[in-house]
């Protein structure tokens, strides 16, 4: 609220906020954050064309990059006030930097420098707080598959996750003042609790697939449970329903683990698959006709209405939640194509570019699994230059393949009339 008593924000990290704060207090406007943003994302583009040029001609590293610049949905929120489109430039920047880039043999400087990127891409959001796990572990693996300069890449790690710590602690000290854990935010057990357990639940208990299952009265009711849950576990052990989020969510996730292994599962195919130009439309050109007075077009969970589709058991329902994303679904079939070039990036050939590919694809998998069943096309911005040049990789993968199965058949033919 705007009023006294001020409750501790304990949901999000600071990192936005603060970059809203210091743009408003000197600028006076969030422009100058925005235009960051834009600059931002065409160095963005430049590296995704950088990365596939490692793999493939430079006429077809360019298709990428291109497809990124021109995408309505990513220009849509480096344009916007919102956390993603920065999120995905610093993203990119770290992991070009850190796998891609070259740099001195036994320079610790620029991991450390690296490393305090890290920490503050964690602050913008939080979910990028375990890539402090992630990327050592790759970056090490790597160094492996090399064969030389194991014990630099350690050094180089260990400078990394300092650099990173030193930005990310005093804000996890605080929140430990407060919650009691060492966490940068309690957006995550949030999420996990409200979104991912409460639409199992909902699923589970039969809500119907030809609407929005997150909107129907079982989730309604699986709401009011709870939240009466939530209060039992505050008069029981005290604190505030936030401290409990993730207790609870566990408590419901370990009574059927199985099955909420399968809806999660299910649920994170639309990170791949949902489109997000109808967002965009929605977003922008419903704004103006609803001041204008116009009838406009409202918001739809499409990620709710896909994973209905693949959670359905009859026909019927299968048939009707197809039939609600008939506007969509060429856009689906897009996501489809690039899903299928980005895995055929795996024909790259030698060691070293296979793992490189399955470094960008263990990240891209990171954040897909992480939103999980609240998989909103948004969320799919921030790993979009790595799918984009996996996609531009494996596209150039697949036609080299194809060609040589071609030219095989045709060598055979001649050879048979001879």
């Amino acid at each position: 609220g705007t009023e006294a008593p001020f409750a501790p924000e304990v949901n999000w990290a600071p990192g936005y906020p603060f970059l809203l704060a210091i743009s408003f207090f000197v600028f006076g406007s969030a422009a100058p954050l925005i235009i960051l943003q834009i600059v931002l994302a065409g160095i963005t583009s430049v590296l995704i064309f950088r990365i596939g040029s490692r793999f493939v001609p430079l006429r077809v590293a360019i298709i990428p990059a291109v497809a990124f610049a021109l995408d309505l949905s990513i220009a849509y929120y480096n344009g916007t006030a919102h956390t993603d489109g920065l999120f995905m430039s610093l993203l990119t920047i770290l992991v070009y930097a850190l796998f891609f880039a070259e740099r001195p043999a036994r320079a610790l400087t620029p991991f450390f420098s690296l490393g305090l990127l890290l920490g503050a891409l964690a602050l913008v959001r939080t979910i990028g707080q375990f890539l402090i796990v992630v990327i050592p572990i790759l970056y090490i693996v790597l160094a492996c598959i090399d064969g030389k300069g194991r014990k630099q890449a350690i050094f180089g790690m260990c400078t990394f996750v300092l650099g990173a710590i030193i930005v990310m602690s005093p804000w996890m000290m605080r929140n430990h003042e407060i919650l009691g854990s060492y966490t940068l935010g309690n957006i995550g057990p949030k999420m996990f609790l409200h979104y991912y357990v409460k639409d199992f639940l909902t699923v589970k208990a039969g809500a119907s697939h030809t609407g929005d299952f997150a909107k129907s009265d079982t989730a309604k009711e699986v709401e009011v449970q709870i939240a009466r849950e939530l209060e039992e576990l505050v008069q029981m052990d005290g604190g505030t329903p936030e401290s409990h989020f993730q207790e609870l969510a566990l408590r419901h996730m370990g009574e059927d683990p199985i099955a909420y292994a399968k809806f999660h599962t299910i649920g994170t195919l639309p990170y791949f698959l949902a489109g997000s130009y109808r967002h965009f439309f929605v977003s922008i050109l419903g704004d103006y006709k609803k001041r204008a007075g116009l009838p406009y077009p409202s918001h739809e969970n499409i990620a709710h209405k896909m994973t209905a589709v693949l959670y359905s058991g009859t026909f019927a329902e299968k048939w009707n939640a197809v039939k609600s994303l008939s506007f969509v679904l060429v856009e689906i079939l897009w996501r489809v194509l690039l899903l299928v070039f980005g895995l055929s990036a795996f024909f790259v050939k030698g060691m070293r570019n296979k793992y490189l590919v399955l470094v960008l694809w263990m990240l891209v998998l990171y954040f897909a699994f992480l939103t999980g069943p609240a998989s909103l096309t948004r969320y799919r911005i921030v790993s979009d230059p790595l799918l984009l040049s996996l996609a531009g990789i494996g596209a150039w993968m697949l036609i080299g393949y194809l060609k040589n199965i071609i030219a095989r058949r045709n060598s055979s033919r001649i050879l048979e009339h001879e």
